[in-house]
């Protein structure tokens, strides 16, 4: 049976909740659907056998397990039935769908869309710097998925969207560590970062909002960095290697590379787009991707980028890189819209090194390799340990092993933001706006352009000599954007 391509989304209807079970209504409609995609003998022999002693189960139904000897013969709600139906459906989805359709317009589909084309049938594999879905052997895809746990680690919750997670900062007096999750950058079979902030805890340290940490990685097995242009506004995005080369691209008519011991800070302001792809030289990549939120009366400034190589500072056991504000002796040049500080620290094994920081600034320290003790809270690799204001000393420890990390901090931003996706503005309106008009830019006929420079004149302009397919906006959630603090 062929994927169904007519599928028209007005015959979903949308009604208040009803106060009871739905009894034979609910059957009908269930069998109904079955029929249309499995067939009556196929259907007939699943349903039957759903959530039964000697069938199977389906976590669609939200289904007590009946005493013995009192199951039904329909014993499935009209949910259960109809996920079943899309697993065991008869249209089936090969290499030919694939091929007419690429990933930046499978990603604009909804759920429904989905799941009414059919089921797989044979494996596939989006390859690195790819736009369609390829079929691999049987052999290759287990292997495939044999390495990916190996290479990423520990992963959480990577079914939350980052716009969804509901959090407020927390006046804490103590210090706190903040554990990372991985998340794939642009999808679930692309590379795959460390993300410490935002999270539920969390959403800001001063005016950083979004860490990120990956790496190191070895291009060769992962694919590397290929982030297509993409839109960003209200924010700056802080570009920070310790190994590898990342070219960088964006709208304003910048083109320039991103190496280790250098800071790239692009000011997206009222709005910009631009692309990171990692060099075809780069074997191992290692590095950070950090944001700056604007202050309300900055998010309207123009777009801008600033790169700067920030001579080291060393001590007795230490050295340091000071890319943003000021830290152990040495100020950064660059221009920040709030009080910041950003740098790089190598503390060798068993070193303690004592900062002296503003006590008007709270700080997190990303933990890249080593472990260490900070104001006496031990943190581990990918770790952030957040120290809140009030300290005017801060006392790093290294352990038995050589440390590299990250110290971030800042004064409290001291005002709301809403933030989705690459956006930040001042209200839900605003980032939905900014949304549509990315959106509207990188659409011809309702379909993504497959080249940025025929992406339309607008707020977000056009990437400098960047040919690869723009990267669409995931939908807005179905609640308001909650505010960020």
């Amino acid at each position: 049976m062929p994927p169904r391509h007519d599928v028209d989304e007005r015959e979903l209807e949308v009604g208040h909740p009803k106060d009871h079970a739905a009894g034979p209504t609910a059957v009908a409609v269930a069998v109904k659907r079955a029929v249309e995609q499995m067939g009556t003998v196929r259907t007939a022999r699943t349903l039957l056998k759903l959530n039964q002693v000697d069938g199977f189960d389906n976590h669609g139904c939200a289904w007590p397990d009946p005493e013995a000897g009192h199951r039904h013969t329909a014993e499935f709600c009209e949910n259960g039935a109809k996920a079943v139906t899309e697993e065991a459906t008869k249209r089936m989805l090969g290499r030919d769908f694939f091929a007419t359709h690429p990933v930046a317009d499978l990603a604009q589909r909804t759920d429904y869309w989905l799941g009414q084309q059919g089921r797989l049938a044979e494996p596939m594999v989006l390859r690195p710097h790819g736009t369609h879905d390829e079929p691999v052997s049987w052999e290759e895809a287990f292997e495939t998925i044999g390495r990916a746990p190996r290479r990423l680690g520990p992963v959480t919750r990577l079914d939350r969207p980052e716009e969804e997670v509901e959090c407020a900062s927390r006046d804490d007096a103590a210090v706190s560590v903040l554990t990372a999750r991985a998340v794939p950058l642009g999808g679930p079979r692309a590379m795959t970062v460390r993300r410490t902030l935002p999270q539920r805890g969390r959403t800001m340290i001063g005016a950083w909002c979004f860490v990120d940490h990956y790496g190191p990685d070895e291009v060769a097995e992962t694919g590397g960095m290929k982030v297509a242009p993409h839109p960003h506004t209200g924010l700056q995005t802080v570009s920070w290697l310790f190994t590898g080369e990342i070219e960088h691209r964006d709208s304003a008519g910048h083109h320039a590379m991103v190496r280790p011991g250098e800071l790239n800070l692009m000011t997206a302001g009222r709005g910009i787009s631009h692309s990171e792809v990692s060099t075809p030289d780069t074997r191992t990549l290692h590095g950070a991707q950090l944001w700056l939120a604007l202050p309300a009366a900055h998010r309207g400034t123009d777009p801008t980028f600033r790169h700067f190589a920030p001579d080291p500072v060393t001590g007795q056991g230490w050295e340091a890189r000071v890319f943003l504000g000021s830290l152990l002796g040495s100020t950064s040049p660059v221009d920040t819209f709030s009080p910041l500080v950003g740098a790089e620290l190598l503390i060798e094994a068993d070193t303690v090194l004592d900062l002296d920081v503003d006590p008007a600034h709270e700080h997190g320290l990303l933990v890249d390799a080593g472990s260490v003790v900070v104001e006496g809270t031990p943190g581990s690799a990918s770790d952030l340990v957040h120290v809140p204001a009030g300290c005017a000393t801060l006392r790093v420890e290294a352990g038995e092993e050589p440390v590299r990390a990250l110290l971030l901090g800042g004064e409290p931003l001291g005002e709301a933001i809403v933030m989705f996706w690459n956006f930040i503005g001042a209200s839900h309106e605003e980032v939905a706006a900014f949304r549509e008009e990315w959106q509207a830019q990188i659409t011809r006929d309702g379909a993504v352009v497959g080249d940025s420079q025929d992406v339309a004149d607008g707020r977000f302009g056009i990437v400098l000599d960047d040919h690869l397919a723009p990267i669409p906006s995931p939908a807005l959630p179905n609640a308001r954007l909650r505010e960020r603090r």
